[in-house]
């Protein structure tokens, strides 16, 4: 009989998983399943699209999707099996662990109905199944190290209550339940066997928290991890929602009073029944009566009547099965605790199984309203704490019942009580459970079986399943798996059906829940915009009609974003709405854009390459420029290799260098040798320095004499801003040195500069960093521009600031760095008027970025640094030619700069400065207008002579490019102190280094190996299309191309 008896029990367990045979029979749950599976579809692929705190368990379910998709088995059933396999495991876990320590009848029924408690539940693998796996795992463990006095088995329960906080972090409050080896130590007083314990806690945590950090390392990152954590405390304390620990712990608290009233209530009764023994029987079959009245009612709608309804919704409160276990839950601990004939092993069994239960509703999301896995290890205590009350109940009766004759007794209204209680708890419980059929069954709409393969074997209404295939197929074919989408109403089951991520990061694609603000959302939507990758397309938007219909908080931001990012509709049906952006025209031409100014690059940085393997061209240390040409010698291409192996090899050695540290030592290094050097060199200035200078020295005498016709600023008009810098600066200083100083601290901040739009374009990469930084002051030739006291160095430095803040501005929209970035433009421009490119290059550079942002305020920085690059120019010739009496007449036209460096005849090299505009410009009188003619005729001139000698075009040509770019010194020391031209330098070295003698060839050499590398290592970067991910990358072809023409 008693092997019959436990015979029947197991198969009643073992079929309660199976009927119904799996809730997704009869609907399909858009939300819940849809939020888990797809983070089980995209962990291993994205894991930033699924909501962290559920890491573990999002991995878990990763692989059972993927052994389910090798065994062909739908995901829904695999999932369901894993549910059902999970439920098996811990009501066989608790089994063992009962009849070790309290061999009882009711152990089996007491599972049989925690089976129909988690079957009423969500049956599916989700969090809550992994917490419960490793939360009651390691009760098991727990229990048994504490009972059977085997501390090392704490190592596995601290393990994997450890495991249980990465399936779900909240569940980390059950760590509580170790609270009963402080009792287990209070009953045995012994210090050191509680010190091995808690010794095996703390190496089991830690052994389970190193686990979960390597696998952070090797998925989401452990940074990410733990932000996104925090994030979600964050959000537990501000939430009205039910997922809250707090909320959960008022839930918890309003559901154990309501069932501790309804106790009281019974128990009232049962008081009344034992003092007024007449009217026992009245009480029981009154009892009987006014359920059964109740439950009539409710099955003829009774409960949708005014008035009514109230009563039946406080009696449903009240009437919870779940209430009144959760009360006997407290009631049964505290009785099993005060029985003196109760063991000291079952007693720790069911003061850690109610600690943990009491928690793990907390920690698994699902507070009172579900009482589903933690009930296998909890119902089997209160189920033989009644058992043992009624025994002792019919003992105590039996001893003072005197006369048999009255009836009825105590006795069995105590009992009568307690079955009513236990058919009320498993009858609606059981009823809960097949809610999913009953609806099904109700339902006379017309059904339809899904032919998605993910859903296969399921049949729902109609009106539901063909507008969801609609979807899904259209979606499938529309774009590429690599589109991510956003999806409003509730609906993140399309991601996982259609295999397209989701763009909103941390919720899995439940935009709808508190795990995401509208905020975050509007900022992450924004961010799609401003990105420049090809790789991060605009997502894909999708909209249902209960979305559309009752709109929220979060559908406004997705309908404005959009609405402002021109999206069009691309399908739409009785459902289902889906929006895309248009790429027909914007996105293509922005595309064209993007690709001539790639293409433009790599064809000027490869030309450029080629020339500097080829050709070296080299600047005689004479007054006039004596430019010649030569091949490329053997060494320095041997060099070019030497050095690129060099800084190959040292790239592993240096990363362990901070990039501040290794700055501050070339800062330091630079600021020692240019000190030395401004206190050699020479301070006699030559042409255009020295024109500059001498126009604001005069001008401090308040003479202008150096602005009358046929002076070298008259003719250059567009040096007065640089005679203004210079006038400015001469408030502090009018030493020449004094230019040289600001000229070394602005060749540093160059550098410094250059450094931060690395760090920006490149990610924070250490080791790019350490190579630019390197590579910047190792460049020579800039740190010899310090004794060029002319608008180079400051032009460069101002355009590059201009560049950062321009690229700040991008990246925040801040009007700080927007105003910045147009006052360095204006600077770098006053300073050098070649400049006047880097202005246009902004202008370009947003109006790229407006094809994608469409943003006024782009618009506003396009025109304000346009104006500021003209404005000066006419303010200062306005105030001179005031200040001159109207002698000015604006210079020479820009037009003869060209006639000049067409000239097919020259002197020096072909392109370079021979006079010819000068004397153009003297032939016409010094009007503008008449030099423009002779200029325009010039230039007619030089292309017939082009076009009808072929041969000198190609010769003009080649030797102009050769004798530009392939100078390896680029002038930088011809620009100096030289003695040809009457400078005298303080030392003997300075003076053979400005005449070309000295270690200067040996500088040249080295520089020219320094720069072929460079130049080619540029063109392999230009050339490989995967750095183009990089957005700030346009900018930095367009510093190339000012670089070129400065």
């Amino acid at each position: 009989m008693k092997r019959t008896y436990k015979f029947f029990w197991i198969i009643l367990i073992a079929l309660i998983p199976l009927l119904p045979s799996s809730g997704w029979n009869f609907s399909i749950d858009v939300s819940d399943v849809g939020f888990n599976m797809n983070q089980y579809r995209f962990c291993f692929t994205d894991m930033d699209s699924t909501y962290l705190p559920l890491f573990l368990t999002n991995i878990l379910g990763g692989c059972l999707l993927k052994v389910f998709g090798i065994l062909h088995i739908p995901a829904y059933i695999g999932m369901e099996t894993a549910w059902a396999a999970v439920c098996f495991y811990l009501c066989f876990l608790s089994y063992r662990l009962y009849v070790r320590y309290r061999e009882d009848a009711l152990i089996l029924p007491a599972l049989a109905f925690a089976m129909v408690l988690a079957k009423c539940n969500f049956h599916f693998f989700i969090y809550n199944t992994a917490v419960a796996f490793m939360a009651l795992t390691g009760l098991y463990f727990l229990i048994r190290a504490v009972n059977d006095k085997k501390s090392g088995m704490l190592f596995f329960a601290s393990a994997f209550f450890m495991l249980a906080a990465f399936c779900k972090i909240s569940s980390i409050l059950q760590f509580a339940v170790f609270i009963v080896l402080f009792y287990d130590f209070y009953r045995k007083k012994d210090v050191a066997y509680f010190v091995r314990q808690v010794l095996w806690c703390v190496v089991g945590v830690l052994s389970s928290f190193a686990s979960g950090l390597f696998l952070m390392y090797k998925t989401c990152g452990i940074g990410t991890y733990f932000q996104m954590v925090a994030d979600m405390f964050f959000y537990a304390g501000n939430s009205n929602d039910g997922h809250t620990i707090g909320n959960m712990v008022v839930i918890n608290f309003k559901g154990t009073v309501r069932g501790i009233l309804l106790l009281a209530v019974l128990y009232g009764i049962y008081l009344i029944a034992k003092k007024v023994k007449s009217l026992a029987l009245f009480i029981g079959y009154g009892m009987i009566a006014m359920a059964v009245l109740l439950l009539a009612g409710a099955v003829f709608g009774a409960d949708q009547i005014a008035g009514l309804s109230v009563l039946y919704r406080v009696l449903g409160d009240y009437l919870n099965a779940v209430a009144v276990i959760k009360a006997m839950l407290y009631v049964c601990i505290v009785l099993i605790l005060k029985d003196k004939e109760a063991s000291e092993e079952f007693k720790t069994l069911a003061f850690a199984s109610g600690m943990l239960a009491v928690l793990m509703p907390i920690g698994s999301n699902v507070g009172i309203t579900h009482l589903c896995n933690e009930a296998f290890f909890v119902l089997p205590y209160i189920a033989i704490c009644i058992g043992d009350r009624m025994k002792k109940a019919k003992r105590q009766t039996e001893e003072t019942v005197e006369t048999e004759h009255k009836l009825p007794d105590v006795r069995n209204t105590g009992r009568l009580l307690t079955v009513i209680c236990a058919i009320w708890c498993v009858g609606l419980t059981v009823s809960q459970s097949f809610y999913m059929t009953k609806a099904y069954l109700k339902d006379q709409e017309p059904k339809q079986q899904f032919t998605l393969d993910e859903l296969r074997g399921i049949r729902y209404d109609t009106d539901i399943v063909q507008p969801m295939e609609e979807v899904v197929n259209f979606i499938k074919s529309y774009g590429s798996e690599s589109d991510k989408m956003v999806t409003c109403g509730a609906i993140p089951i399309l991601h996982y059906l259609t295999g397209r991520a989701p763009y909103i990061t941390g919720c899995g694609g439940w935009i709808e829940t508190d795990y995401i603000t509208a905020e975050e959302i509007e900022q992450q939507l924004e961010e799609s915009v401003s990105s420049g990758s090809e790789q991060e397309a605009m997502p894909l938007v999708v909209f249902n009609k209960t979305a559309l219909d009752e709109q929220s908080e979060k559908t406004n931001v997705v309908l404005i974003f959009v609405k402002e990012n021109f999206y069009q509709q691309v399908f739409a049906n009785g459902e289902y709405e889906v929006y895309a952006k248009d790429k027909k025209v914007i996105e293509l031409f922005e595309w064209f854009c993007q690709n001539i100014i790639w293409l433009v690059m790599l064809c000027c940085v490869g030309f450029v390459a080629v020339l500097n393997l080829l050709y070296r061209s080299k600047v005689a240390y004479v007054w006039t420029e004596d430019v010649s040409i030569e091949r490329t010698s053997i060494t320095a291409l041997v060099l070019a290799v030497l050095i690129f192996v060099v800084f190959l090899i040292a790239g592993s050695k240096i990363q362990k260098i901070d990039e501040k540290i290794l700055f501050i030592v070339f800062t330091v290094i630079y600021i020692i040798a240019g000190i030395y050097w401004i206190a050699n060199v020479s301070t006699e200035l030559r042409m255009d320095a020295y024109s500059a200078h001498n126009g604001s020295v005069l001008m401090r005498q308040h003479d202008f004499s150096f602005l009358n016709p046929g002076q070298d600023i008259y003719l250059n008009e567009h040096q007065l801003s640089f005679v203004t810098y210079e006038y400015l600066i001469g408030f502090i200083s009018t030493d020449v040195r004094f230019l040289y100083a600001v000229n070394l601290l602005q060749i540093i901040g160059i550098n410094f500069v250059i450094w931060k739009l690395t760090d920006r374009c490149f990610g924070q990469n250490h080791k790019t960093n350490l190579y630019v930084i390197l590579f910047s002051f190792l460049f020579l030739p800039q740190f010899f521009f310090l004794a060029f006291a002319y608008g180079i160095i400051p032009g460069l430095f101002f355009i590059l600031l201009a560049f950062l803040f321009l690229d700040k501005s991008l990246e925040s929209g801040n009007w700080k760095h927007m105003i910045l970035c147009v006052i360095f433009v204006m600077l770098a421009v006053i300073l050098k008027g070649n400049n006047i490119i880097g202005s246009i290059t902004i202008a370009i550079l947003c109006f790229l970025r407006i094809l994608k942002e469409k943003k006024w305020r782009l618009i506003l920085l396009a025109v304000l640094v346009m104006v500021v690059s003209v404005l000066p120019g006419k303010a200062f010739h306005a105030w001179y030619n005031k200040e001159t009496g109207g002698v000015l007449c604006g210079g020479k036209p820009k037009i003869l700069w060209i006639a000049m460096g067409t000239e097919p005849y020259y002197n020096n090299a072909a392109g370079w400065y021979n006079g010819c505009s000068d004397w153009l410009f003297s032939e016409a009188g010094y009007d503008p207008e008449k030099a423009t003619e002779l200029g325009k005729a010039k230039i007619r001139d030089n292309i017939y002579i082009f076009r009808h000698n072929p041969d000198t075009a190609y010769e003009f040509f080649s030797e102009k490019l050769e004798s530009m770019w392939c100078d390896p010194m680029y002038e930088s020391l011809w620009s100096g102190p030289l003695p040809d031209a009457g400078a005298e330098n303080k030392t003997e070295f300075f003076n053979e280094l400005y005449s070309g003698k000295s270690i200067e060839p040996q500088i040249a050499l080295a520089m020219k190996g320094f720069v072929i590398m460079l130049f080619v290592l540029a063109t392999i970067f230009v050339a490989d299309r995967r750095n183009r991910k990089y957005d700030c990358n346009y900018i930095f072809y367009f510093l190339q191309a000012d670089f070129f023409c400065i």
